[in-house]
């Protein structure tokens, strides 16, 4: 009876640690005005991180709005570096080389199939392309790749050379390579075919809520796009606060989720109130999960049928990590799924957050000893242990058989101690985040 006790409490105590857990990633919390071309991972400051792409070498290239920049991070040599824009220089529409390049409110970012990697640029109406990546030494440049680059926005269909955009925002890549935006100042949804060919797929130019057919639906200021599955497209409608659905073959909109109240309420898909949608993902099993600015300041969770606060607390701003609703995000942007991981554009708070996503929990003892991969020792300890980390910037919490969290922190690559003397006599839970996935040790401290 003892031991069925005892293997109840573990898988409770990994059942909550393994519950939704948010972590700061990227970002110290201040506001990087004047940054250094290079900045390690773990001093680096950011200016509203507003939009993220992954390329498949391991770095993740960082938009940020007010910055008016592209920045990389390199994840290999734990760096941050100043690729094309700069805050110093102003906003602008310049096409040029590296940090001689403007931007003027960039919004969102995606690597395109010859590996351009294209920036919505609002304020200047087009579409803007960054030259592939080669190496480090290797200056990048920047062009005008959809659009009409100016401060004037305009609705026309035609070659995208010659296309007009008004206030252009979130952007995604079908698998053909055919790119939709959502064009927030026409309130319309746009496709970039891989042809070249500019044409609106819904809404009509004119701001308000209809359902319909492509040429009679109309949008409020859409945000973001997921492709739902090959034939259905989702937008953030963030002006009607609603999820809205087009079937790229019949070109019918609908409401997919919202109910259009501008609240905060967890329901049904069309009981469900949001505030302020703005970015949209999708998990591996299919989970839709939606990130609220201001005065949201969440992330919502679509499963099923069902819409649920899934990290943050509704109309509360914050800069906390830690369990789902504990935790706390200020206007975030876009989110992402990418390595089984949720990737949050905190850009009120200046950082990148990851919110790891729970896992199947164990069943059995054994199961939970097999997840114990780490090194730590001594174990049992007294006062203090040490941690075998084979990870930079590797996050770790330590959660009692009551599911509480005791202790918190970051640690490096190697061995390092950590004081533990605060805590009472028992069993603990030892969680570590790191690139590499979530590593779990039992911990024992002795009388």
């Amino acid at each position: 009876m003892k031991k069925l006790l005892l293997n109840s409490v573990l898988i409770y105590a990994f059942t909550s640690l393994n519950a939704q857990n948010v972590t700061t990633l990227y970002g110290n919390g201040t506001q990087g005005a004047t940054v250094p071309a290079t900045s390690s991972v773990s001093t680096a400051s950011f200016n509203a991180p507003y939009a993220l792409a992954f390329d498949n070498n391991n770095r993740i290239w960082v938009l940020e709005k007010d910055g008016n920049r592209v920045r990389m991070i390199d994840r290999n040599a734990g760096q941050v570096i100043a690729r094309v824009g700069s805050l110093s220089s102003g906003a602008g529409n310049t096409n040029a080389t590296g940090l001689l390049a403007k931007f003027n409110i960039p919004r969102s970012i995606l690597i395109d199939t010859l590996g351009r990697i294209l920036v919505s640029d609002e304020q200047n109406n087009c579409i803007r392309a960054i030259s592939p990546f080669q190496n480090i030494g290797t200056v990048q440049s920047v062009t005008t790749y959809a659009g009409i680059n100016n401060d004037i926005g305009g609705l026309k269909d035609t070659l995208m050379a010659f296309a007009e955009f008004n206030m252009p925002a979130g952007m995604i890549k079908d698998a053909a390579g055919n790119i939709y935006l959502a064009d927030a100042g026409n309130h319309a949804i746009r496709k970039i075919s891989n042809a070249g060919v500019v044409s609106t797929i819904a809404g009509d130019g004119v701001a308000g809520y209809v359902e319909g057919s492509k040429d009679s639906a109309r949008f409020i200021n859409p945000m973001a796009l997921l492709l739902l599955d090959a034939n259905n497209l989702l937008v953030a409608d963030q002006g009607n606060a609603r999820i809205r659905k087009i079937n790229l073959v019949t070109g019918m909109v609908s409401t997919f989720a919202g109910d259009g109240m501008n609240d905060f309420d967890d329901g049904t898909l069309l009981t469900a109130s949001f505030m302020s949608p703005i970015g949209l993902t999708k998990d591996n099993a299919g989970n839709i999960y939606v990130s609220e600015g201001m005065p949201g300041h969440t992330i919502r969770k679509i499963s099923g049928n069902n819409v649920t606060t899934f990290a943050g607390k509704a109309d509360t701003d914050g800069d906390i990590d830690g369990l789902g609703t504990n935790a706390r995000f200020n206007d975030p942007a876009y989110i992402y799924f990418s390595d089984s991981t949720l990737y949050v554009c905190d850009a009120g708070n200046h950082k990148i957050k990851r919110i790891t996503l729970p896992a199947s929990s164990p069943t059995s003892l054994s199961e939970l000893n097999s997840h114990s991969i780490l090194h730590a020792f001594p174990n049992p300890f007294n006062d203090y242990f040490n941690v075998e980390v084979h990870s930079a910037n590797a996050n770790y919490t330590v959660i009692d058989l009551s599911g509480k969290q005791v202790l918190v922190g970051t640690l490096n690559h190697g061995v390092q101690k950590i004081n533990a003397s605060s805590l009472a006599e028992g069993m603990y839970i030892f969680n570590l985040d790191s690139e590499e996935g979530r590593q779990i040790i039992k911990l024992v401290k002795k009388p």
